[in-house]
């Protein structure tokens, strides 16, 4: 079982009396659990002093039949810190996080809520007994790293790893393993951690030259045979290692590839495989030759790069050559070039209104991650049906060559 927290705003509700902002839930998960269905218990703090004192002993109750599901994590902002026995949860790794074969209790709470501050101690000391009870049978998401097994492991593994060498008396290995086992859950789906014992494997401790305990390398993603390491640089706690991480993830992330939509197959490969598609609709190259199109082309490029760690797809046509895709997300009316972001599960459209710049591009995208309530969102009936058309060859379009008129054919003659 782990006990986790997600600050958010949850309105009072006038049912069974005041009800504070705060829920718990509860999910049983598929490991080593028989069983024809997953429940899902979910249990509101009730300001109540006999409802709460209830809510207690169920709780109590309950914790118990868990004890061996899960291990433990840390850490949490606001109400919460890197050495409290509490994962923080964020709409950016929530489904990473909880999608593991574990119980979990989930705090949803806001930092200046009253009922929340009274309930942030019990619940790190809920927390922090089912670690100490052995809830979780040791289980982590540390993969524990040999001289037998390092280089297919981590050096033939295409993905990023985070290593830490220790030595099991170290002190300060000691107080890092909560937080690097913490760290470790969180970064799931973004890069594997691992942990060598560096006085029983001492190949690995020379070959990466290890001198103290605990040190942390960075492995980058792909061949890492002939690469060397990164040193990190970062702070000790569970907070700090995650923050260090995603920032170097995201910036060995390579650019998001921009796509013509050439084909149905295309269009769907770059949309339908990503939460949102930013699509661009450019003007007719007879409107704008092939020096402005690659500047426009260049502005899009430079704001996937800025937005690459959202993951998105990013596409684009010319106008009047998918004439369903600028029906369907009413595109054109306005001139072009346009841009409209689909979330194609979704089914919703938001429409750039700005200009069609690096500026004006960012404020709309920023607008789109986080959520501004301004911002008009649109239902799209589908999916537009797309044609095949050629791509792009990269030049200017030919020059439109002016017919000659045979001004006596027409029966008109003309005096020279």
């Amino acid at each position: 079982m782990t006990f986790t927290t997600n600050s958010t705003f949850m309105p009072h509700r006038p049912s069974r009396g005041a009800i504070s902002g705060v829920a718990l839930l509860a999910a049983y998960s598929r490991a080593g659990v028989r069983k024809t269905r997953t429940p899902r218990l979910a249990i509101e703090k009730l300001m109540d002093p006999e409802v709460k004192r209830n809510y207690q002993n169920q709780l109590l109750e309950c914790l118990p039949d868990v004890y061996s599901l899960l291990p433990f994590l840390c850490p949490v902002l606001g109400l919460y810190s890197s050495n409290d026995d509490v994962i923080e949860l964020t709409p950016s790794n929530f489904n990473r996080v909880t999608s593991d074969d574990s119980v979990w209790f989930v705090e949803f709470y806001a930092p200046w809520c009253g009922h929340c501050k009274n309930l942030a101690p019990e619940w790190k000391k809920a927390a922090t007994a089912l670690k100490q009870s052995g809830g979780g049978s040791g289980r982590t998401d540390v993969v524990e790293l040999t001289d037998n097994n390092f280089e297919d492991v981590v050096l033939k593994s295409e993905e990023p790893w985070l290593v830490e060498f220790f030595a099991p008396w170290c002190g300060h290995c000691k107080n890092l393993k909560p937080h690097w086992e913490t760290a470790a859950t969180e970064l799931k789906g973004v890069m594997k951690v691992g942990a060598v014992d560096a006085t029983v494997h001492n190949q690995l401790s020379q070959k990466y030259g290890i001198r103290g305990f605990p040190t942390i390398k960075f492995f980058p993603a792909g061949s890492k045979k002939n690469a060397d390491p990164v040193d990190y640089d970062g702070g000790r706690t569970s907070d700090d290692i995650v923050r260090w991480a995603m920032d170097k993830a995201e910036a060995l992330m390579p650019d998001p590839e921009l796509i013509e939509i050439t084909s149905s197959a295309v269009f769907l490969d770059t949309c339908e495989k990503h939460q949102i598609c930013v699509i661009s609709v450019l003007p007719s190259l007879y409107d704008c030759q092939s020096d402005c199109r690659n500047q426009h082309l260049n502005t899009i490029k430079q704001q996937a790069s800025e937005y690459k760690k959202q993951k998105w797809g990013w596409a684009w046509t010319e106008a009047l050559k998918q004439p369903e895709l600028e029906k369907m997300f009413d595109i054109g009316g306005a001139g072009y070039p346009a841009m409209v972001a689909v979330h194609s599960k979704k089914l919703k459209r938001a429409t750039l209104r700005g200009s069609f710049s690096t500026e004006g591009i960012h404020d709309f995208l920023r607008s789109l991650l986080h959520g501004d309530p301004s911002m008009q969102l649109f239902p799209v009936r589908e999916l537009p049906k797309i044609l095949t058309v050629d791509p792009w060859d990269g030049k200017d379009a030919p020059p439109i060559e002016d017919e000659e008129i045979d001004w006596e054919e027409m029966g008109i003659k003309r005096d020279l």
